[in-house]
């Protein structure tokens, strides 16, 4: 009866979560999904028992393979800065509408308000993220951050408590603060391609992708633990004394469930890359390979899936903003088979985009550009749009009139032989440029395989 609204507040996020779990798990009156569980259990376990690693399947991990995957992504990732501005443009897209909102029914996100979030996330990139960008050791090892913890004034020098830089520390070490998608893909987690100068190279040469994302993860996970562990101290009975076990205990406590919110909001938000994660399909063999690039936006829809009203309409504003309404969940892939049934059927100019451009101009001139491509969409150069969006489906457009049949099966077939098929016809234009009159080294470059060959061309 005496307890204090935070009291309540904790209790009952712990309550609608035990519900939530609860309903999913008995969908009806002595029903049970208890053997569906450990089913789904035990070929996780075979699935374990049968690959040498956690992170990959022996498939992906052997010889030729693994280098194909590296060799891919160190092509499509590494040397671009635009490609590196993705990870902190994902946090606001991602992460922010998750620690804003909170749906009671699927006991998803902080709930901690779109002004709190946003200014607990633009402090911690102030203080560990943009500061960490500076070298590839330093700030983004976990022993730096074990030395923090030891010493107060280095505590003071970097506007962190002890246990922010315990967290920090800890997640670093899970795998959670660390470049996951460029570790999961290149293999320097296994420790394949980091020694001497070809380790040295590849950290420099995947630095603009890599240390965006190191920023990005320690930033929002430090932005995440601190507003959960205010919230959990908050709920601590103020009446303890600061030095008794009681109140230590408590205190332990309100870390650890800061600890487990702040892993989850990382995973939820930013993507966990480990196969585990992977729908059972996608983890070995040639599906594998169609999976590469396909974690982070599955991840994004399945959380703007659970996100509730109010963290929707928040992403899909921060996704507006970027790119306009093509960047939204499957927006491209439905425009896509849209115009595909126009152009079958005869109907109209057979494109949605036209006849929406046509309407908004009609509504109000100039119109079209901010609701299609979104404000920085129409400031930027370049296709903003098709790198924010969450579409998935490869292949959609490959049955419009005029589409490029070759770049359709390209996308359908994955990044892998992509890249492969590419690298291949940039030799080949590289060779023929110099006696064609056709073919110029501009356009060569413009349309080479390696990322920040092709965006340094454009520029």
């Amino acid at each position: 009866p005496n307890a204090g609204p935070k009291v309540v507040e904790v209790a009952q996020r712990e309550y609608e979560e035990a519900l939530m779990m609860y309903n999913n798990t008995r969908p009806g009156e002595g029903d049970s999904r208890k053997n569906e569980a450990l089913n789904k259990a035990a070929r996780t376990l075979s699935f374990l028992d049968k690959n040498a690693s956690v992170n990959e399947s022996d498939f992906e991990g052997s010889g030729l393979i693994s280098a194909w995957r590296s060799y891919t992504s160190l092509i499509q990732l590494g040397g671009s800065i635009a490609t590196g501005l993705l990870n902190p443009i994902s946090v606001y897209t991602n992460g922010v509408p998750y620690l804003a909102s909170y749906n009671a029914k699927t006991a998803f996100g902080g709930g901690f308000g779109a002004g709190r979030a946003l200014t607990e996330v633009q402090r911690a990139f102030a203080q560990v993220g943009v500061p960490g960008m500076k070298n590839l050791q330093g700030m983004n090892t976990a022993e730096f951050w074990d030395k923090v913890v030891a010493d107060k004034a280095l505590q003071d020098q970097y506007r962190v408590t002890k246990r922010e830089a315990q967290m920090i520390a800890r997640e670093i070490r899970e795998g959670r603060m660390i470049p996951a998608q460029s570790n999961a893909l290149v293999g320097t987690s296994r420790g394949r391609t980091t020694r001497g100068a070809v380790g040295k190279g590849i950290d420099l040469w995947m630095a603009p992708f890599n240390l965006t994302e190191q920023a990005s993860r320690r930033a929002f996970g430090l932005a995440s633990f601190r507003l959960e562990y205010a919230r959990q101290m908050q709920a601590v009975d103020p009446t303890l004394e600061p030095n008794s076990p009681e109140f230590k205990m408590a205190e332990q406590t309100a870390y650890d469930r800061a600890v487990e919110f702040a892993g989850k909001a990382m995973d939820t938000a930013l993507g966990d890359y480990s196969v585990l994660n992977r729908p059972a399909f996608f983890r070995s063999g040639i599906a594998s390979m169609l999976y590469m690039y396909k974690v982070f936006p599955t991840t994004s829809i399945q959380m703007f899936n659970n996100l509730s009203f109010n963290g929707k309409m928040g992403m899909l504003a921060a996704l507006w903003f970027l790119g306009g309404i093509a960047a939204f969940p499957f927006a491209e892939d439905l425009e896509d088979l849209t115009d595909t049934l126009m152009q079958k059927a005869g109907v109209g100019e057979g494109s949605v985009r036209a006849w929406a451009a046509q309407r908004l101009n009609e509504i109000s001139p100039g119109l079209t550009p901010v609701i299609l491509k979104g404000v920085m969409g129409n400031i930027l150069p370049g296709d903003l749009a098709g790198r924010v969006s969450l579409s998935v489906i490869p292949g959609t457009e490959s049955l419009l009139a005029g589409a490029n049949i070759t770049r359709a099966l390209e996308e359908i077939a994955g990044p892998m032989p992509s890249a492969l098929l590419g690298a291949m016809q940039f030799a080949s234009d590289l060779v023929r440029a110099p006696f064609s009159t056709t073919v110029t080294m501009e356009r060569v470059f413009r349309e080479s395989p390696v990322t920040g060959m092709r965006m340094a061309a454009d520029a």
